[in-house]
């Protein structure tokens, strides 16, 4: 039985809620958009790669990046907006993706529709676009906000009654799976929950082979031009190398140890014995375990908070619409595991943010089912959401931080020909670069201008003296450095780079030729100038 939540009479009174919904996510991220500020490291590649194809009218032919969707649907825009300034197209990037954020209110609220009447279906859309993560996410032109609206609609469509709507689901999640890889991975449970589903009637049956069909059919052009371009479509053979890679682990780490009493013979000596738990499949469970302890949490603080009722909310008297959604909400964490375990970005786990959120309604539901005004207290519930999330933001907001940075970079640009790398700010050098180049410019043409611009620190753990490694590395990997960048971001950098930065009178052959603090800002950055002759002098 559905739970019920009183509404509003009339026809209008859930999509004007709906529209409510959007109005005011999308006011909330308006208000945290950096719009002077230039997007940065990932959102870069997909600006550039949107650019090329408005500049070009069609897919560049020099490269291909992993994730095409969202950079190819963002050149449209660019092709509308006709600047001459970077910064112009990077807010279109900006604002397009906190409106597909807001706007994935519509197939979160179909999907709790499925579960609850429409009064208390409106809480999941409620809670998707005020989580704080989300928020953030939203308004940094990444690919996140169209590859969860795209999951989630794909979902909607899966969980309808209408046949035609679940034979949609295949297509948009080809769609997501264009805009990003994870998506393949939720092929096998759209099938089965199909299969499930239509389990009594053949003619449905025989419908699954067609909608892999058209799934395929979606993503074999954009997989040719990956393979034409880079040489790998980045879908299916990545997917492929990563199932040879676990099945590779699994089996060297189940493999049994050499019999000690075997003379050998022209058997290579053996490995040296490893601490138990540290492979990588070992690592990979341990992920998945912190994925649910610690890492979803914290990617997801306020939603959490409503998340663990919620699983035995939809367990309790579960009927196939749970199992869907707790199938692919499985899938989800075990591709989010994966991804962990060879980098932490909360970003893998945003595409379960919908589905979290129904999880969240059952919670609610039970909170409101306690008062006599159910529709009062589910209120209060989701306002004292909403107080959290906005508190969440403002404790988080750095805007000054990064304007800041894009101010460092600019004197980096002016004085530097090749710096060391420092992530994330390093991100700022090539939107500095930009200025003056005249833009509109193709990304090749850009980096045949600024080669060079930035090397990878290299650290060296054998070296325990700080000034040997930095010696070490201007001597080495960063021969060709002519200025190093030491801040405060000690977590982030290398040893030497720190010992720099707190002890700078250290070293005679660096020359500091600039310090942020002198200008009043709360991000500390020093430049120094490399003094090849002092260097030498100092080696010597």
């Amino acid at each position: 039985m559905q739970l019920q939540l009183q509404l509003p009479r009339g026809r209008r009174a859930v999509p004007l809620a709906l529209a409510a919904l959007f109005a005011c996510g999308l006011a909330i991220r308006a208000a945290h958009l950096p719009a002077d500020l230039p997007v940065i490291l990932d959102a870069s590649l997909y600006f550039w790669y949107a650019s090329d194809i408005a500049i070009l009218g069609s897919l560049p032919a020099d490269y291909a990046p992993a994730n095409t969707g969202w950079p190819m649907f963002l050149s449209l825009f660019f092709g509308l907006v006709g600047s001459g300034d970077h910064l112009d197209h990077m807010l279109v990037q900006r604002a397009l993706a906190a409106v597909l954020s807001a706007g994935t209110v519509l197939p979160v609220y179909i999907i709790c529709r499925r579960f609850f009447a429409p009064g208390m279906a409106l809480a999941g859309p409620a809670v998707f676009v005020l989580e704080p993560r989300i928020i953030e996410n939203s308004v940094q032109g990444l690919i996140e906000p169209l590859f969860v609206l795209l999951v989630a609609s794909s979902l909607a469509c899966l969980l309808s009654p209408d046949r035609r709507a679940v034979l949609a689901s295949f297509p948009l999640l080809a769609l997501a799976a264009v805009t990003r890889g994870e998506a393949l991975a939720l092929i096998v449970p759209y099938v089965a929950i199909h299969l499930a589903r239509y389990r009594r009637s053949r003619r449905d049956l025989l419908l699954a082979p067609a909608a892999v069909a058209i799934f395929l059919l979606v993503l074999a052009p954009v997989s040719m031009h990956r393979i034409s371009v880079e040489g790998t479509d980045a879908l299916f053979m990545r997917a492929g190398g990563a199932v040879e890679g676990i099945t590779g682990r699994i089996a060297s780490e189940l493999a049994p140890a050499p019999d000690p009493a075997d003379p050998g013979g022209d058997r290579p000596p053996d490995p040296p014995p490893r601490p138990a738990g540290t492979g990588q499949v070992a690592r990979f469970w341990g992920l998945a375990a912190d994925l649910a302890s610690t890492q979803t949490p914290s990617s997801f603080p306020v939603i959490m908070l409503l998340v663990p009722y919620g699983v035995y909310g939809i367990c309790r008297g579960i009927r196939m619409d749970g199992v869907a959604v707790l199938a692919v909400l499985c899938s989800m964490a075990g591709v989010a595991a994966f991804g962990l375990s060879f980098s932490f970005l909360p970003r893998y786990m945003f595409w379960m943010a919908p589905l979290l959120c129904v999880l969240c309604v059952f919670t609610i539901s039970r909170i409101s089912g306690m008062f006599t005004r159910r529709s009062l207290a589910a209120g209060v519930v989701v306002a004292l959401f909403a107080v959290s999330s906005v508190a969440v933001l403002e404790d988080r907001r750095d805007d000054l931080g990064g304007r800041e940075a894009a101010q460092v970079a600019r004197e980096v640009v002016q004085r530097a020909d090749v710096v060391n790398l420092y992530l994330p700010q390093v991100g700022y050098l090539y939107a500095a670069g930009l200025e003056g180049t005249g833009y509109p410019i193709l990304r090749s043409e850009f980096e045949g201008e600024t080669a060079g611009r930035c090397t990878e620190p290299v650290y060296c753990p054998g070296i325990k003296n700080p000034a040997g490694s930095i010696t070490y590395f201007l001597t080495g990997a960063g021969a060709g450095v002519t200025h190093l960048v030491a801040d405060d971001q000690d977590r982030r950098r290398a040893q030497f780079l720190i010992h720099l930065y707190h002890n700078e009178d250290e070293y005679p052959y660096l020359e500091k030729v600039y310090d942020s603090a002198d200008h009043g800002f709360s991000y500390h950055a020093k430049i120094f100038e490399v003094d090849r002759e002092a260097l030498a002098e100092h080696l010597r």
